[in-house]
């Protein structure tokens, strides 16, 4: 028999600073509150965002699916593909039966909202709308674990001035989504879903929802944010849109450049290191520096402390990573109209040569395992001659 995924009614609390939007999920072997903490009144009182939020784990598991209140008749007309999808994307996925009522189709707000974590996508994405744009959403706990309170507050605080200083609200989201579904599903190809279901959350509010592409167009490949997936998420009452697949990162970072507000206040580092918003010498940093450096704005952007340092780019290992090859190319491209980059240009040909450490280890393990299967073959040959 098919184990089930049922989804609660949803719970909505209201306090000072905000609401709590949460929802039991019970699984075969595990009961699970979900929450939304908000820093807003209205929130969306259905199971849609936990249709979103829950579908990709059923599926990845092999569970049927049960939602105890209604959901968007539109994103439900819309499973059969991301279904597919995902099944064609990801080997073991399966397709799963979902238990569901559908509501009333509910009206669209007017105002739009984009999500914003003060990186080079987000950025990108923001200034190219930044007419239309209403609000900014910033969310914490996905790529800000929620034990890491000191941090989360350091990045919070300079999220808020920096909507502060374009003028707008920042909409701020606590949630434990992905605490819980890490257990069951890579973020990789989970994360996407997993912002549908915020935008989801936020429908009262913001009729529609900008997504921040990483990839180009030219560089598409099975990810959980995705062109083909993410507008299927929408519903009657928000939809959401996968923005900027149009343009490189150098090109991205190329526009934010000339915004002294974002040059203030850009986070790219995935270290999460102590509580900086930059640790300035992961692979990461350094590739964004690098390009700073090369439209002669590094010294301006203030959230890297401190200068590009050459050593650690030439000991970077890039050989074996085409993705990231790809945008050290577009660098070099950069570096080369500046008279003054060939020393910077040299450390980032020296990195290119420099095969990755998982890439060394593997061909390091390939003559020890040759040797090992030897000796233990001959210690058998061994004894059994004697």
């Amino acid at each position: 028999m098919t184990a089930t995924l049922t989804v609660r009614k949803p719970r909505l609390e209201h306090s000072a600073t905000g609401s709590c939007l949460s929802v039991q999920l019970d699984g075969p072997d595990f009961s699970q509150q979900v929450y939304y903490r908000v820093n807003r009144k209205e929130l969306a009182l259905d199971s849609t965002p936990f249709l979103a939020a829950a579908l990709p784990l059923a599926m990845a598991k092999g569970w049927n699916l049960a939602l105890e209140t209604a959901v968007s008749p539109r994103l439900v007309a819309t499973l059969p593909e991301l279904q597919a999808i995902y099944c064609n994307w990801i080997p073991g996925f399966q397709r799963v039966h979902c238990e569901i009522s559908l509501q009333k189709a509910e009206k669209r707000s007017p105002r739009i909202g984009t999500f914003f974590s003060g990186g080079v996508d987000s950025y990108y994405t923001f200034l190219k709308h930044q007419p239309e744009i209403n609000s900014l959403i910033f969310i914490t706990g996905f790529d800000i674990p929620l034990h890491k309170r000191e941090l989360a507050r350091r990045i919070a605080d300079n999220m808020r001035s920096t909507a502060a200083a374009f003028g707008l609200p920042l909409v701020e989201v606590e949630t434990n989504l992905r605490e819980f579904c890490d257990r069951f599903i890579s973020w990789r190809m989970y994360h996407g879903a997993a912002l549908a279901s915020v935008a989801h959350v936020l429908s009262p509010e913001l009729g529609t929802v900008y997504l921040a592409a990483t990839h180009t167009y030219a560089d598409l490949f099975p990810c959980g944010s995705h062109p083909l997936l993410d507008p299927l998420w929408s519903s009657e009452a928000v939809e959401i849109c996968h923005d900027g697949c149009e343009a490189t990162r150098f090109q991205k970072v190329a526009k934010l450049a000339d915004n002294d507000i974002a040059l203030r206040n850009l986070r790219v580092c995935y270290r999460n290191k102590h509580t900086e918003l930059n640790c300035g010498q992961c692979e990461k940093c350094l590739r964004t520096m690098i390009s700073l450096y090369s439209l002669n704005k590094l010294q301006h952007c203030t959230t890297f402390h401190t200068p590009l340092n050459l050593s650690k780019v030439a000991s970077l290992r890039l050989g074996d990573n085409p993705r990231i090859l790809m945008y050290v190319e577009e660098n070099l491209s950069a570096l080369r109209e500046r008279k003054d980059s060939s020393h910077v240009i040299d450390a980032v040909r020296r990195s290119m040569r420099r095969p990755s450490l998982l890439h060394h280890l593997n061909r390091q393990a390939k003559p020890l395992f040759r040797r090992s299967t030897y000796l233990r073959w001959l210690g058998q040959s061994s004894s059994k001659q004697s």
